[in-house]
């Protein structure tokens, strides 16, 4: 499995950084058969987090109510409406195949995206390409959905589609609701709202429509989400990189978008680690997929796109934990 995943990356790799679009397909189309070829050769049932996908199936009878648009019915709802006709199998390998789909046409349509530097789109790659084709079966879409978002929100546009993101996962509901305020530019009234948001989110989290207090619960009981090393390590770090942003390109992450996304994950970050980190893929595109730039350094991004080759790293590195 090694040797295709590597030859996959490298594909990627290739097609991000070639500007000729007949050179550009070329690689696109060798990176899709790869990847066919990679999910061939992957079982599911032996992906982390298969048993709980499987567990939900056929615990609930699927309705529908207006009560269900906020239990997250991408997932628990329709698993179990198929169940009612196919096999508890067939129903969660349906959910993989469409996980599979989705995330492969999303990143090949960033490879087609020319305002977002080629370094940046082998950094999403390697970070999640593979978590969100593979492993996520609840969380996939609504990340997708965001980062078409989060895009778009540069030219001052919202895409519409993206705001049933909330269908997949209920987490995406602060940040549809920060989107609204289209990146602007932040100020003393930011701060206020951001402290009144902190209050209004600590009430927001018991509320048992949401049910988000009894995750922590579950995150906190289960060592399948046990709070690691990594995870510790990854909080500094990402708060670091966005001190950094703030005093050298403080207009992308002081905006009335962004700033309440990252209270919000800080937030997390206190209640539990493990679904802090999971809530900061969203600022994590958000970032990668910023146009804003200080000043465009052509010499720069030219470094930047020949040290990519060196993300396999990120990729190799987590192989084992991602197919195990």
């Amino acid at each position: 499995m090694i040797p295709i995943v590597i030859i996959n990356f490298i594909f990627y790799y290739l097609a991000s950084m070639f500007n000729n679009v007949k050179v550009k397909i070329g690689f696109s189309l060798l990176f899709i058969l790869t990847t066919m070829a990679l999910r061939l050769m992957v079982n599911n049932s032996q992906l982390p987090d298969y048993d709980n996908y499987y567990s939900v199936i056929g615990m609930i009878d699927p309705e529908f109510s207006f009560k269900i648009f906020f239990t997250e019915p991408y997932y628990y709802q329709l698993v179990n409406y198929f169940n009612k006709t196919y096999s508890s199998e067939t129903s969660i390998n349906f959910f993989y195949i469409v996980n599979y789909l989705v995330s492969t046409t999303f990143f090949v349509w960033l490879l087609f995206v020319k305002q977002v530097s080629p370094w940046k789109k082998v950094l999403l790659f390697s970070l999640y390409y593979h978590v969100f084709a593979f492993i996520l079966l609840r969380n996939t879409i609504s990340y997708i959905l965001i980062a078409v978002l989060f895009y778009q929100l540069n030219y001052n546009k919202i895409n519409k589609t993206s705001f049933l993101a909330f269908l997949s996962h209920l987490s995406s509901l602060p940040v549809l609701g920060s989107s609204l305020f289209r990146n602007k530019k932040g100020d003393l009234k930011l701060i206020i709202f951001g402290i009144c948001y902190v209050v209004f989110f600590s009430f927001l989290i018991r509320l048992e429509a949401f049910d988000i207090y009894d995750k922590f619960t579950a995150y906190q009981e289960t060592t399948d989400y046990g709070v690691s090393f990594f995870h510790q390590f990854y909080f500094y770090f990402f708060l670091i990189v966005n001190l950094l942003l703030f005093v050298y390109n403080k207009k992308m992450v002081f905006n009335y978008t962004y700033f309440p996304i990252f209270i919000t994950y800080i937030l997390l970050q206190f209640a539990n680690a493990v679904m802090g980190y999971r809530f900061s893929i969203y600022l994590v595109l958000y970032l990668l997929l910023s146009v804003i730039e200080v000043k465009k350094n052509i010499y720069k991004d030219y470094k930047m796109n020949l040290f990519a080759f060196f993300f396999i790293a990120i990729i190799l590195f987590n192989l084992k934990s991602i197919f195990p």
